[in-house]
């Protein structure tokens, strides 16, 4: 049943993306489909996720022909990828792999070439969002887990992916000095379902959303009144401080007695808990297998049998001995599982897309969605320094958004 919703949403993302040219509304449902196959139908034939994600890319392909950049980006991918099939450094087969890694640069650059403005990206942060909160809440309401996960395989997964679309919602809306009641309101149902979630991976997420999009609803002039400098400080801290009253009471009086109340409270205490022990044992067997393969690494999907070699080395110590999927850190497992080599690539990706939405935000001070994404990503650059990536395809989203501001500025400064 599964595969045929995911299989029926891949065919209506070609649908729209070649005929009808609602290209929003196709990413939405390969955003959709990719993350609900990932994690529940991983057993399904691999070249399926490239069908969608190229019939985007081949919706928009002739717009970044005249573009070096663009063609640089197709020759960066090509190189590297071709390069691991002709030296072959992997004695695991790699195809499955391959063909997902793929579709996922389709994805980014179908993204990248997509002109995105405040609309469009609101559309698929509100309606995938709307869509994570209804599935948790009522997941808690039928079920009452002791950690809601929502659509996806992992409670941290779920809570990551939905700090990270409430950050580029609130940041945005905070930077237009948005009704206040509204904001309260909906970040106080995600900070519900994270809290449901049990993950403080998660807290990090909507304490980095809220420091910032506070920060800009303090500093940001309003067209009513000039504050001083120290007027608009003062405003800042008072908001915090009032803020993190409430957090505290109402954590002390309704979340005591919940998952994550009890693993925080181990953690403020100085207590290294299984989970905490397990990240550990995690970085230490990646970086094992790293030091061991610099160069190339140990080979793409590679880290769970490697993590459960590394266990058997060590004396049991309390924690879990089944095979973890990733090693809750997303740069020790590039290295571990890609090398130097994979990780200079994707930094080399990485930074144009940093460098393409700060370059477009000195010139358009005044785009607010901006902000927004940048929170998001920087939520997801934090936190995956202690969680693996969240969700399938949705990270290059995030970094194709961020790079189509390139293509933004360029086709704005031809008709000016």
């Amino acid at each position: 049943m599964i595969m045929a919703i995911c299989l029926a949403a891949m065919f209506f993302s070609c649908f729209c993306s070649l005929v009808l040219k609602k290209q929003e509304i196709a990413v939405l449902l390969v955003l959709f489909s990719f993350a609900f196959i990932f994690d529940y139908n991983k057993e399904m034939p691999h070249y399926f996720y490239i069908i969608p994600t190229f019939c985007g890319f081949l919706s928009v392909a002739d717009k970044g022909v005249k573009y070096k950049v663009f063609l640089g980006l197709l020759f960066w991918f090509f190189a590297y990828y071709c390069m691991i099939i002709i030296f072959g450094p992997y004695s695991k087969p790699i195809l499955g792999w391959y063909t997902r890694i793929i579709s996922l640069i389709f994805l980014y650059l179908w993204t990248m070439l997509l002109k995105w403005d405040r609309k469009n990206v609101l559309f698929i942060v509100i309606l995938y969002g709307s869509y994570l909160l209804a599935w948790g809440f009522l997941e808690k309401l039928i079920y009452d887990p002791q950690r809601i996960s929502g659509p996806m395989a992992m409670p941290t997964e779920y809570a990551v992916v939905l700090s990270i679309l409430w950050s580029i919602w609130f940041v945005d809306s905070c930077k237009r000095k948005g009704n206040v009641l509204i904001l309260t309101s909906v970040t106080g149902l995600v900070l519900l379902a994270i809290v449901f979630s049990g993950t403080r991976t998660g807290l990090i997420g909507l304490g980095i959303g809220a420091l910032l999009g506070i920060y800009l609803y303090s500093f940001t002039n309003s067209t009513i009144l000039q504050v001083t400098a120290i007027g608009k400080s003062m405003k800042f801290l008072i908001i915090i401080i009032f803020l993190a009253a409430i957090f505290s009471i109402t954590w002390n009086i309704f979340m005591r007695d919940l998952f994550i109340a009890r693993t925080m409270e181990s953690l403020l205490h100085g207590k290294i808990d299984s989970s905490n022990m397990g990240r550990i044992i995690a970085w230490l067997s990646a970086y094992d297998t790293f030091s061991n393969n610099k160069i190339w690494g140990a080979g793409p999907d590679t880290f769970p049998e490697h993590y459960s070699k590394f266990l058997k080395t060590i004396p049991d110590i309390g924690i879990s001995r089944k095979a973890l999927p990733h090693a809750h850190n997303e740069i020790l497992q590039i290295l571990s599982e890609l090398g130097l080599l994979g990780l200079m690539h994707l930094s080399v990706v990485v930074s144009f897309c940093i460098f393409s939405i700060i370059n477009y935000m000195r010139k358009n001070k005044d785009e607010t969605i901006c902000y927004g994404i940048i929170a998001g990503f920087s939520i997801f650059f934090v936190t995956m320094l202690v969680n693996g990536t969240p969700s399938f395809g949705f990270i290059p989203w995030i970094m194709g958004l961020m790079a189509s501001f390139y293509f933004n500025y360029y086709q704005e400064k031809k008709y000016v």
